[in-house]
């Protein structure tokens, strides 16, 4: 049997709920609220239901404030909300309550909104191990070596997980989140949405077996790594070792490059990532320049030019790759490749961003 609690600032709606959940077979009535406050006074006391029944407008803290109240003291409560909203407004709760409730409630969609409550309950089991993201080139995430297909409900949904991604488990104030993601939005609107646009990301992922993917301390938010592998994290550990240590391996190079797929979040089109996509990317090109250079002082030549290409794969007019290449295949003799290089080096350059080479073949 489920604990229930209703929040209805309307008594009449509030005692024909009560009516519905007290002869209901499943449901247990924990509680019943006329004041939003109150009852989240209890419920940090620790009376914690499984399903709160919860009116969208209330006086004070309105029902999704109230809703995004109770998923902070814990998240794996189901919001049934209970709305006079019309079916336009009720699709866009739908996107962030186990369901809703349209006023005037009748017995049959009361049964229904149980049988989807019962069916939750239990069939989904908590994974165990963590899921892999990896956000370099196309986004991918995977669990146990197979791809992992979130239902994103809204695109913003998906952007904030991707800025919550960004900040690597780190805090990240309310205000910050909300005005990057809805910058045309007042503080206030914006705040609102979030809040629902949160409830909404842990249902989708509670949905397919994680929890507390999310967690909230103070008007902070953060992902919680506990659920995450990040090939982010594992990206900046091996740019670190290797800037600071030149006795770096070559199974360090080549995992570096089998993480970096493609630039941070090439599929997306962010403005807040614009900075740190180009900050990664130079880390990364930098990094194999440092190796490239490593390799030639040990003679292994064929390594340093591999990497060298690597580089100019991604960023065909990155000068110093470029000179290097060119340095590198006229140390080894190969004059002709030398040339070639040189020679679409050049034209690339006054094709694409109209500057002339000033540099000769012979003083390279």
């Amino acid at each position: 049997m489920l604990n229930a609690i209703i929040v209805d600032d309307e008594i009449h709606a509030l005692e024909r709920m009560k009516d519905f959940v007290i002869k209901s077979d499943s449901l247990n009535l924990l509680g019943s609220y006329s004041q939003a406050e109150k009852c989240l006074k209890e419920l940090e006391q620790g009376k914690l239901p499984d399903v709160v029944f919860l009116d969208i407008q209330m006086p004070g803290v309105n029902g999704l404030e109230l809703a995004q109240k109770i998923q902070d003291i814990d998240e794996n409560l189901d919001v049934v909300f209970i709305t006079a909203y019309d079916n336009y407004a009720v699709d866009a709760f739908e996107l962030n309550a186990l369901d809703y409730l349209l006023k005037p409630i009748s017995k049959q969609r009361f049964k229904k909104t149980v049988q989807r409550l019962k069916e939750k309950q239990g069939l989904v089991e908590e994974k165990s191990e963590k899921i892999k993201v990896n956000s370099f080139g196309q986004l991918d995430l995977s669990y146990q070596e197979e791809k992992l297909n979130i239902k994103w409900p809204t695109l913003k949904s998906q952007e904030l997980f991707l800025l919550l991604l960004d900040h690597k488990g780190n805090l990240v104030a309310i205000n910050k989140l909300a005005g990057k993601l809805w910058p045309d939005k007042t503080q206030q609107k914006a705040n609102n949405i979030l809040y629902t646009t949160i409830y909404s990301l842990r249902k989708a992922f509670r949905e397919i077996g994680f929890k507390k993917i999310i967690t909230s301390k103070r008007g902070y938010y953060r992902l919680n790594l506990d659920n995450f592998d990040l090939a982010l994290l594992e990206f900046e550990t091996l740019i670190t070792k290797i800037k600071s240590n030149s006795a770096f391996s070559s199974e360090e190079i080549e995992q570096l490059i089998k993480v970096y797929q493609g630039p941070y979040l090439e599929d997306v089109d962010y403005e807040w990532a614009y900075n740190y996509k180009a900050k990664l990317e130079k880390e990364y090109k930098d990094a194999l320049l440092k190796a490239a250079d490593n390799y030639y002082k040990q003679q292994k030549f064929q390594k340093s030019e591999q990497l060298l290409k690597t580089i100019l794969e991604l960023d065909f007019l990155f000068d110093p790759a470029q000179k290097k290449l060119i340095k590198l295949l006229k140390f080894q003799a190969k004059e002709e490749l030398a040339r070639m290089q040189y020679n679409q080096y050049r034209m690339t350059l006054s094709r694409d961003l109209g500057i002339e080479l000033k540099i000769s073949y012979d003083d390279i």
